[in-house]
């Protein structure tokens, strides 16, 4: 079998401080600061992007109706099917999102 002793550092030799190497402090005290930063920024561009995301396809179902000449009927089932599938997810996804903003 394989010694890995390597990859685990001595006693004697210094385990490396995160702070050192990012040049941030972290504390459990400043929210701000590491992991909580990073998650907030993450939630906040999923849900611009989801936002984007849903009217760029309400565009796209606009411009491809006016592509192969639909009738009206045709576009407005077409918006249903779409708005259906997609703004019980927005709701929510701006709903969880706001709240997140408020509590902070």
């Amino acid at each position: 079998m394989k010694n890995d002793s390597a990859a685990v550092p001595s006693e004697s030799e210094p385990v490396p401080n995160i702070e050192e190497q990012t040049g941030k402090k972290l504390s459990n005290d400043d929210p701000t600061s590491g992991v909580p930063e990073k998650k907030e920024h993450t939630r906040s561009k999923m849900a611009i992007l989801f936002v984007l995301g849903f009217f760029a396809i309400l565009l796209l179902c606009f411009v491809y109706a006016i592509k192969v000449n639909a009738t009206l009927s045709e576009l407005k089932d077409a918006l249903i099917g779409v708005i259906g599938a997609l703004s019980g997810t927005l709701g929510f996804i701006v709903g969880y999102y706001y709240k997140a903003t408020s509590e902070q």
